[in-house]
This record gives structure tokens, C-alpha cells and sequence, in this order.
């Protein structure tokens, strides 16, 4: 399963000065996930772990917010610039445990879906859905 996102800024600064920002997820519109309350488990590229939950706070329809930014501020900052908040899309790809997600820039998903594509781990079919995904407007 295939959730995507879309960061954005929350035109504040933390203590240390970073310009905060938050990821909003858009709901499935078949089954409505996720939900407000929904708890998840995200690693990203280097294998680190963030556990959020889903919260109240995006104010765009279809969409919920992805909880606490700051738990995700190591995440953007391996990602994105400092003081400037990149209005990228992000996937959430699920993994073989329940409401647990790998964590994608779009970029970066992009290439490893054709990485994986040359070696034959997956199949084209997926590669391509991946790029759709993120080739959509959100």
C-alpha cells in the first residue's frame, strides 16, 4: 500500500532556529486511512525510526496531518535545507509489519523505483505505479 503526502511550512521556528514544517497525508478514499488517531511506524533511507501519530491540524480536505513535527525534524533535515521549507511530495510505502511505512522523499522514490526496476527486484508494473503516484498533482 501506497500512502502520499505533501510537506508544508508551519511559518514558525523552533528553539534552535529551524524553520518548522509538518507532512500532511492524504486519506485513502476507499477505506478513509488514515484516520485521525492512527499510529505509525516510519523508517526511512538510513534505517532510522520515527513512531508519529496521525493528528488533527491539516485543514485540507481528504488530507490528515502526520503528528508532532518536530519528531520528524531529523528526517527533514537529512532531506532539505535548514531555513527553507522544499513544498515537496513524500510516499509511505508500506512494509511487512502492520502500520509500518518506509518514508520517501519523491525524488528519491523515483530513483529507487527505477534502481530496482534494472535490477529485476520488482516489477515494472510497480515501478510505474510508483512514478504515477508521484507524477500526480496533489
Amino acid at each position: 500500500m501506497l500512502f502520499k503526502g505533501r510537506i508544508r511550512t508551519l511559518s514558525q521556528r523552533d528553539a534552535d532556529g529551524w524553520l518548522r514544517r509538518e507532512i500532511i497525508v492524504q486519506k485513502d478514499p476507499n477505506t478513509g486511512l488514515p484516520k485521525v488517531g492512527d499510529t505509525c511506524t516510519l523508517i526511512d533511507s538510513d534505517g532510522d525510526i520515527y513512531k508519529l501519530s496521525f493528528i488533527k491540524g491539516a485543514n485540507v480536505s481528504g488530507y490528515t496531518c502526520l503528528g508532532q513535527p518536530g519528531k520528524l525534524k531529523n528526517w527533514f533535515l537529512k532531506h532539505y535545507p535548514r531555513n527553507d521549507v522544499v513544498k515537496d511530495r513524500v510516499v509511505f510505502r508500506s512494509t511487512d509489519h502492520p502500520n509500518e511505512y518506509e518514508i520517501f522523499s519523491a525524488g528519491l522514490m523515483i530513483v529507487s523505483a527505477l534502481i530496482h526496476r534494472e535490477h529485476d527486484c520488482i516489477e515494472e508494473r510497480t515501478a510505474l505505479t510508483m512514478f504515477k503516484v508521484l507524477s500526480n498533482s496533489f
